[in-house]
C-alpha cells in the first residue's frame, strides 16, 4: 500500500481530475455557479458564450481550486476561489467528501487484494485438510484399522510366541530321537512341530504378504497419515498468513484527517481594488506620458 505522502499526492491529483470535477458538475451546476450575473464579464465562464465544453470548464476549474502539499508533513491545503463564500464553501466542502471517499475506495480495495487471497488459501486448505482426514478415515473403515503400528506389533508378538513353542517342540523331539526313538510321542511332537510351522508361516503372509498383508496397510496407513499431517500445517500456515494480511491492512491503513474544517470566508481577498486602482492609475499615466511624447515628435516633425 501507498506511504502517507503517496496518499497526499493521490489525493492531490484526483481534487485536480476531470472526474472530481465532473461529479462536483453534477451537483452544484458550476457553469451556473461560475456565471452568475454579479460577476464581473472579465472574471465570468465564457462571458460571450462562445465555448461551453467540459473541456473548457475544465481549464476553468483548474484556475479555482489550489491545493498545496507540505513535503515534509504530508499536509495539504486545499483553497477554493469562487464569487461567493457559500459556493466556494461548498465546492470545497464536495472535494473534500470526494477525496475521503477515494481513501475509503483505496482502503477496500487493498484490503480485498490482500485478504481475500488470504482467504482463498485458507479456504483450499481446508478443504483438502477435510479431503485427506476422511480419506483417512475411509481407509481404516475399509480395512479395519484402528492403529496398524500396534496390531502389526500384536502379530509379531503372537508369531514369536509360535516361534517359541517351536523350537520348545523341536527340542523334546531331539531328545525323544536321542533316549527313546520308538516312543509313539515323537509322531505326535512332529505334527505338532508342522503345525506350528504352517500357523507361523500363515500369520507371517498376512503381515510382510501381498497387498492384504498388514506392511502394506501399514505403508499405505502411513502415506494417507503424512497427507493429513502435511494438510493440517497447510492449513495452520494458511490460518496465520490470513491474521497477518489483516493486521497489515489494518496496520496501512490510510486515512484522510481533516486539521481544519472549510470555512465562509466574511471578506472577499479577491479583487484587491486598491491595488488594482493605483495599478490601473500607473498604467494610464504611463500610457499617456508615452502617447503625449510619440504626439509631440510628430507635431515638431510636423513644424521642420
Amino acid at each position: 500500500m501507498s506511504s502517507v505522502r503517496d496518499e497526499a499526492y493521490t489525493v492531490r491529483e484526483f481534487i485536480l481530475s476531470r472526474d472530481a470535477m465532473n461529479i462536483i458538475d453534477e451537483n452544484l451546476k458550476l457553469r451556473q455557479v461560475f456565471r452568475r450575473p454579479k460577476i464581473d464579464l472579465l472574471s465570468r465562464f465564457d462571458p460571450l458564450g462562445i465555448d461551453e465544453s467540459m473541456e473548457s470548464l475544465y481549464k476553468y476549474f483548474l484556475k479555482k481550486v489550489v491545493i498545496n502539499v507540505d513535503i515534509s508533513s504530508s499536509i495539504s491545503t486545499l483553497q477554493v476561489k469562487a464569487f461567493t463564500p457559500q459556493d466556494a464553501y461548498n465546492i470545497n466542502e464536495g472535494l473534500l467528501f470526494l477525496s475521503e471517499g477515494l481513501i475509503n475506495k483505496l482502503n477496500d480495495r487493498a484490503r480485498k487484494d490482500m485478504v481475500s487471497f488470504a482467504e482463498k488459501e485458507v479456504e483450499d486448505a481446508e478443504a483438502h485438510a477435510k479431503a485427506c482426514a476422511l480419506a483417512l478415515t475411509a481407509y481404516q473403515d475399509e480395512q479395519t484399522l484402528f492403529d496398524p503400528t500396534q496390531q502389526s506389533t500384536l502379530q509379531f508378538q503372537h508369531v514369536f510366541k509360535l516361534q517359541e513353542d517351536l523350537i520348545s517342540v523341536r527340542g523334546r523331539i531331539s531328545q525323544l530321537r536321542a533316549y527313546a526313538a520308538d516312543s509313539p510321542n515323537v509322531k505326535a511332537l512332529e505334527k505338532r512341530a508342522g503345525e506350528l510351522k504352517k500357523e507361523i508361516d500363515h500369520e507371517m503372509s498376512k503381515i510382510t504378504g501381498g497387498s492384504d498383508s498388514m506392511s502394506q496397510k501399514l505403508i499405505e496407513f502411513k502415506r494417507l497419515s503424512l497427507d493429513r499431517e502435511f494438510s493440517e500445517k497447510r492449513l495452520a500456515t494458511a490460518l496465520s498468513s490470513l491474521e497477518q494480511a489483516r493486521a497489515e491492512v489494518q496496520r496501512q491503513q490510510l486515512y484522510l484527517e481533516r486539521i481544519v474544517m472549510p470555512n465562509k470566508p466574511d471578506f472577499p481577498l479577491l479583487p484587491n481594488r486598491i491595488w488594482n486602482i493605483v495599478t490601473v492609475t500607473i498604467v494610464s499615466l504611463m500610457l499617456y506620458g508615452v502617447l503625449k511624447l510619440l504626439l509631440a515628435g510628430v507635431r515638431e516633425h510636423q513644424e521642420q
